[in-house]
């Protein structure tokens, strides 16, 4: 009996004989007899319906195979459809060998669901459907079905007949077709003899597997395709190491290790043997990967030996062009553990199609192996805009901490762990100075000298504690004030770093944070919650055992952050633009005459507003012209810092450098270079790390003189050692002297370019190391140890920008009497509505304020951009509300109107300093003229 019958069941099987008149006598002599064309006819009896093996797929790969390429089978709303992958030739596909089931000289009509795989260059493509039969006497022969067109994401029939006069060795079907790179899908699949006695049998064979009565399993369309397996295949590696390749090291797929178990399912991968940081996995996903297009990672890792706890685990693309470049792309990294899985996360976005693409895992040093649980690149569900967001009763100003003046005793007042909570007197009686400035139009509360002492403190977290889950609104702005100092017997004046925190169902939220000492100190600070909580309390941390804390005022009220925007309008006119009067004359000297119509339009601002741009999103022709459109100045996100111009010793690379520097000196776009070194040491070079501090000295010293040297005069800034409040890398190395010297040294390779500081959380409250009195002594000291520093960067990463808590941050630092620019700023809100009311808050705080010389973001479109919800332009192109917001702004700040000449033959308006054009519509003239800063009205004379 053929190998089909064991397919079809007992009731199958006896239906079948019962129509062929067969026995299993017959059966038996047939399969001893030689195989002449009537005992392949009585040995294929099942063949009088569909002889395909497994036609729908539902047994996984079993019986086919991929001819030439990868197969896979994907289970999907009770549909399963397999899936040629990998494919590198039009004639590799999926694959069934046929040649015992087939009857010599019978029609056969063949029918089959197709499709083309989601991912790939190609919307349609043809799929063709082939019998190949290799004979010993007259070679390959190759019988073809039929063709059809294919759209991606859809299923379409297949259909054809064919008829075989030589069975030969081998005889398999296969469906083949599409172009280099795009998968071919297949699904339900019947090859069914057209003679009259095999209808009926179909009939009935149909009603056994569940289709309708003379329907073939074909007819049967299978589910939607549903693109779900993402790029990667095999993302589970339930079919072993299948699609994946072995980069430099040993690989294989497991259970278990010792005591280690996959996260989720039954099997993890192991990356074994590796000498290297490049070592990993490595799937091709050539053909597959689509062009302008935000993809998802997500992966499960984890660390084992080498004597390692942790190290970095990251997910790397790769691609080479049709020019031969080749790049290299950091889709998502951790720090992954060697006692847990850790999860990876990360986007990415596509400009250009490659010619061969790649994803693989690399990151630890050689001896330590990498398990992968799971890896995932796939392209997300884009959420619903959502629209803005509008608040019931939102009690502006009203503090929703209970008996803050402690008028009742330590009522809603409880201690967490065994401090000693008790009433003291002596405070200050005002609210802290930031937050008085959110009081616009009444005067702030005050205070009644009440304070709480927490006293008999063993750990850092123990201090008083409040419940407010049922005061706070979800999506609300809310700021923080609390005046607080600490007291230690054993340290007389010592500082310490007090916070005030809220435990929101058990995660940390950070209210705010400040270095305290025996000096009362206001804390500020802001927060949101963006899901409704179950339990959320307010508490004070922060200094060691036996350190006492004293808290007073503590206020946490909802910020009406828009009230601020006429004042705030107000103080723009004031310092953004001057008066200025224009007089309009003929040739020969005449005055216009009165009434003579003209249009002032404003062509450029002369306020530096810029962004950062990388070197991949020159590809994309749409990002540049938002660029260029929008921005008039630029920094370069990653291209200028050392670790990506000689990430290997005595290897440099500042190509794509040398390529954004000239594309923004052909449009005259401005540039600051970021950054020349940078301090922390998780941003430090491999090769860096062992250096003795001579050979470290000289590598720094080669760094400045290469780079300067070699852009002189094209950077009009420099953030000489990026972030210098976070780390100490070189500072201990080489000496805290070594730090003002770097300034020096690139002053004098480059005297012309501006030198900058450059740090984070500066402007928010939370972080005490980078607090406005911190950045102020830090830079202080740099200065009088004769560093020439020209201008105070503060990044912008901000969560929750609130008015008085930057301009709080901006009055401190302006003591310093340096220019000050936001040079990274982005706001994070997955409502875009709610991320443009934070830019604008920002946006406006900043430009009203005279020490603000320029504002740069940290990019602008979505899938470039390190923090994952604060792009400005989604990545179908969409400028949402948050762009739409920052347009807003900049048409606001720039001046245009159309007027009239008066009686003396001018025209006096006020504006935004820039490049003018004034155009007398009268008589279809134009003049152009600047309006620089300045103290008194400029008068410009323009003659027509």
């Amino acid at each position: 009996m053929s190998k089909f019958f064991h397919s079809l069941g007992r009731k199958g099987k006896d239906l079948v004989k019962k129509k062929l008149g067969s026995n299993e006598n017959r059966d038996s002599a047939a399969a001893a007899a030689a195989p002449s064309s009537a005992t392949r006819m009585g040995d294929s009896g099942a063949a009088m319906y569909n002889i395909m093996m497994n036609p729908t797929f539902d047994q996984g790969t079993q019986w086919w195979f991929g001819m030439g390429c990868s197969l896979s089978v994907n289970h999907e709303n009770g549909s399963s459809y397999g899936v040629g992958h990998g494919r590198t030739e039009t004639w590799q596909g999926i694959a069934q060998e046929i040649g015992e089931r087939l009857v010599l000289d019978e029609e056969y009509r063949f029918e089959a669901w197709v499709g083309i795989g989601a991912y790939g260059p190609e919307e349609q493509a043809p799929v063709t459907a082939t019998v190949k039969v290799e004979t010993e006497s007259d070679g390959t022969k190759y019988n073809w079905i039929g063709s059809v067109t294919a759209t991606k994401g859809q299923w379409v029939l297949l259909s054809g007949k064919f008829k075989i006069d030589n069975l030969g060795k081998s005889s398999v079907l296969y469906i083949e077709g599409p172009p280099s790179g795009v998968d071919v899908l297949v699904s339900s699949v019947a090859v069914i003899p057209t003679t009259p006695g095999a209808s009926e049998l179909a009939s009935q064979m149909g009603n056994l597997m569940g289709h309708p009565a003379g329907t073939p399993a074909s007819s049967m369309q299978p589910a939607a395709i549903q693109p779900s397996i993402g790029l990667l295949h095999n993302p589970t590696f339930d079919d072993g190491l299948k699609s994946w390749t072995q980069k430099g090291c040993k690989a294989y797929v497991t259970e278990s290790l010792g005591a280690i178990g996959p996260e989720t399912g039954k099997y993890f991968a192991v990356a074994s043997q590796r000498t290297e940081t490049w070592q990993g996995i490595e799937q091709d996903i050539t053909g597959r990967i689509e062009e302008s297009t935000l993809y998802h990672v997500s992966a499960k890792v984890r660390v084992n030996g080498g004597g390692v706890k942790e190290a970095m685990v990251m997910a790397t693309l790769y691609m080479k062009g049709y020019d031969g470049k080749e790049q290299y792309m950091t889709l998502g990294r951790v720090n992954a553990s060697s006692a847990q899985w850790s999860e990876l996360k990360g986007e990415f976005l596509v400009n250009k199609l490659p010619a061969r693409a790649s994803i693989y895992m690399e990151g630890p040093p050689g001896g330590v192996d990498v398990l992968y649980n799971s890896i995932f690149c796939f392209k997300p569900e884009r959420p619903k805009v959502e629209g803005p967001i509008l608040f019931q009763n939102p009690r502006f100003g009203t503090n929703i901490v209970h008996n803050t003046n402690f008028d009742s005793g330590l009522k809603h007042w409880y201690p967490q762990g065994n401090c000693r909570l008790s009433i003291a007197h002596g405070c200050p009686t005002l609210l802290g100075p930031a937050a008085q400035k959110s009081f616009m139009d009444s005067p702030p509360p005050g205070l009644r000298g009440s304070y709480l002492l927490i006293t008999n403190r063993s750990y850092d977290w123990e201090g008083p504690a409040q419940t407010i889950t049922e005061r706070l609104q979800t999506n609300m702005s809310y700021q923080v004030s609390a005046w607080v100092a600490t007291r230690s017997p054993d340290q007389p004046g010592m500082k310490h770093k007090v916070d005030v925190c809220l435990s929101v169902d058990g995660k940390w939220v950070q209210g705010g944070e400040v270095l305290a000492g025996d000096v009362w100190e206001e804390v500020v600070g802001s927060f949101r919650l963006e899901k409704q909580p179950e339990n959320v309390h307010v508490y004070l941390q922060g200094p060691g055992a036996g350190v006492d804390v004293m808290l007073a005022g503590l206020h946490i009220f909802a910020v009406d952050r828009s009230a601020r925007f006429p004042m705030l309008r107000e103080r723009t006119d004031q310092i953004r633009k001057r008066d200025v009067v224009v007089k309009l004359q003929s040739s020969n000297g005449e005055p216009l005459a009165p009434g003579t119509r003209v249009t002032v339009r404003q062509n450029r601002s002369s306020f530096p507003l810029g962004s950062a741009i990388n070197h991949y999103s020159l590809e994309n022709s749409a990002y540049t012209k938002f660029f260029l459109d929008t921005f008039n100045w630029a920094v370069f996100e990653n291209e200028l810092k050392w670790g990506w111009i000689e990430k290997l010793q005595g290897e440099l690379h500042y190509e794509n450098a040398d390529d954004l520097l000239q594309f923004c000196e052909r449009n005259g776009i401005p540039c600051r270079g970021h950054c020349i070194l940078w301090e922390t040491e998780d941003t430090i070079q491999d090769w860096l790390k062992p250096l003795a501090p001579p050979e470290l000295e000289e590598a720094v010293h080669s760094r400045i003189a290469g780079l300067l040297s070699r852009y002189k005069g094209r950077f009009r800034h420099y953030d000489v050692n990026n972030e210098m409040l976070h780390g100490s890398y070189y500072k201990d190395r080489l000496g805290p002297q070594f730090l003002p010297y770097l300034f020096q040294l690139a002053h004098q390779v480059d005297p012309e370019a501006v030198l900058f500081v450059n740090d984070y959380h500066i402007e928010d409250g939370c972080d005490c190391k980078s607090s406005p009195t911190a950045y102020v002594e830090h830079i202080v000291d740099l200065i009088h140890n004769g560093a020439p520093i020209g201008g105070i960067g503060l990044q912008g990463h901000i969560d929750v920008p609130v008015g008085p808590v930057i301009q709080h941050a901006l009055d401190h630092l302006a003591t310093l009497g340096l220019p000050i620019w936001f040079t990274e700023i982005d706001v994070e809100s997955v409502n875009e509505f709610t991320r443009a009311d934070d830019l604008e808050v920002l946006l406006r705080e900043a430009f009203a304020h005279p020490a603000i010389e320029g504002l740069m973001f940290w990019g602008f479109w979505e899938g470039t951009m390190c923090r994952k919800n604060a792009h400005l332009v989604d990545s179908d192109k969409r400028v949402n509300e948050a762009g739409l917001r920052l347009l807003a702004l900049k048409e606001e700040w720039q001046t245009s109107f159309e007027s009239v000449v008066n009686e003396q033959g001018e025209v006096p308006f006020r504006g935004f300093l820039g490049d003018y054009t004034i155009s007398v519509d009268d008589f279809g003239l134009t003049q152009t003229f600047e309006l620089v800063k300045g103290d008194e009205p400029a008068y410009v004379e323009l003659s027509f």
